[in-house]
């Protein structure tokens, strides 16, 4: 499989006879779908887009499909990053099935999008770094498709970490905006 990447486009394409689908997306739905995942790299995330399965709409009633935990998780977190806790509590994730609250709405999208594994904990990975310890590597939860070169992958992701990074805090700083109130003149 080629896989390049053009102005700002991961493309993978499959070669003459491969049966393996190819990929075109930006680099910031990469960077999106990993914040909403909970993945430990980019090339855990583009494995992870060629294997999902969206089921769509899950609950009719609410409008509600498999990513709708995820972003609820996410806002949660930035409203408690931001010290808004009680506007935090009011952002739970939940199945859409069954309407339980859900631990973390990430690990529900990935169940509902046939995806293994857990996300990974922000705060404990920030908590490391802080103090200079390593994270353990794991092995990606979903491997990638037959024909695709995870060095290659990971060699070309990595060149383009500033603006995964870029686009990632982008999208997190999009979800929830804090405005206040001006204060009246005495």
């Amino acid at each position: 499989m080629e896989t390049v990447i053009e102005d700002d486009n991961l493309i993978i394409r499959p070669e003459a006879g491969e049966t393996t689908k190819g990929l075109v997306c930006s680099l910031r739905s990469i960077a999106v779908w990993q914040q909403l995942l909970g993945t430990r790299s980019p090339t855990e995330t583009v494995a992870m887009m060629m294997q999902a399965q969206d089921p769509g709409i899950i609950n009719r009633a609410t409008g509600e499909n498999a990513w709708t935990s995820a972003y609820t998780q996410l806002e949660r977190d930035r409203l408690q990053d931001l010290n808004q806790t009680r506007k935090a509590a009011l952002h739970r994730a939940t199945n859409p099935r069954t309407r339980a609250l859900s631990i973390d709405g990430r690990e529900t999208t990935r169940r509902l999008l046939g995806l293994p594994g857990n996300p990974i904990d922000t705060y404990e990975a920030t908590a490391a770094l802080a103090t200079g310890q390593t994270e353990d590597e794991e092995a990606m939860d979903v491997p990638l498709p037959d024909g695709i070169d995870e060095t290659t992958l990971t060699i070309l992701l990595d060149g383009q970490a500033p603006l995964l990074e870029q686009e990632g805090t982008a999208f997190l700083e999009s979800l929830v905006r804090i405005t206040t109130d001006p204060q009246p003149q005495p």
